[in-house]
């Protein structure tokens, strides 16, 4: 016999919209999730440690309207492991964010299954840690993507940390179908030198709706000719800065909250 506290979580599985599944155990999970039936769940979210488990009933005739899939995680897993028992088509998802680690040929395969999966996405977030030295990988795995006619894209990735890196992700994403839709967070800082093929890889993604660059080192003559391009071309490129987070910057956020002081305008 069940407790009820997953009879309750149950219930809501079955009869409401947005769900998100606690991380129970292996064992409690594989037989309610083996073959499971929820005629009205629109929204589910599951830790990346749990997804495999669901993925024997992640289709239209177990979950007939489910439309939103989010797979929460800080970096904890390979695009691959996190999808390595997705083999079920599901033609109603929509919306599907990920946070997974890169680093090798594995997840090239595991996105292309993820696109033959999960054929109707039009709307994607993904929050990608880049782990690999082999950048002609990094550009295959981002090009797998390029089937979806995205309305609605976001692309955060950390672990660019030369100009190889930066070209291949350019490259990865000049042939998506939505591009024109998405926004690219590049993360992690390195000097931006313009070569050639640095300058054709944002033409290649000239149509990109935005690109944003975080912690960005340039000289002054770079960030002279970065500008003269940018506009030349007509991209949409900004430069940002993480605020300041020393101990000092927080004491005094805690003391304006307190006391509700105004910051200056």
């Amino acid at each position: 016999m069940q407790s009820t506290e997953e009879d309750e979580v149950i219930e809501k599985f079955e009869n409401m919209g947005p769900v998100q599944i606690p991380a129970w155990t292996k064992a409690l999970m594989n037989p309610l999730m083996s073959n499971y039936f929820a005629p009205n769940l629109t929204h589910l979210e599951m830790h990346r440690s749990d997804v495999n488990m669901i993925f024997d009933c992640l289709d239209v005739v177990h979950l007939p309207k489910l439309s939103h899939f989010k797979i929460p995680g800080h970096f904890e897993d390979h695009i691959w492991k996190m999808f390595q028992n997705c083999h079920r088509s599901h033609e109603g998802i929509t919306s599907l964010k990920i946070m997974p680690l890169h680093s090798d040929v594995r997840d090239v395969q595991a996105i292309a299954n993820i696109v033959k999966c999960f054929p109707s996405v039009t709307e994607f977030e993904m929050i990608l840690k880049c782990l690999t030295n082999n950048f002609e990988l990094l550009r295959e795995m981002l090009n797998s993507f390029r089937d979806w006619r995205l309305a609605k894209g976001k692309i955060v990735i950390y672990g660019v940390v030369c100009l190889d890196a930066l070209t291949a992700v350019l490259e990865g994403l000049a042939g998506w179908r939505g591009l024109q839709n998405t926004v690219l967070h590049f993360k992690g800082g390195f000097k931006l030198v313009l070569s050639d093929r640095v300058r054709d890889a944002f033409i290649l993604c000239g149509s990109i709706r935005h690109i944003d660059m975080c912690e960005i080192q340039m000289d002054e003559e770079t960030r002279n000719s970065f500008g003269t391009f940018v506009e030349q071309k007509s991209l949409s490129i900004s430069f940002t800065r993480p605020p300041l987070d020393d101990g000092f910057s927080r004491f005094i956020r805690v003391l304006k909250e307190l006391w509700k002081i105004p910051s200056p305008q």
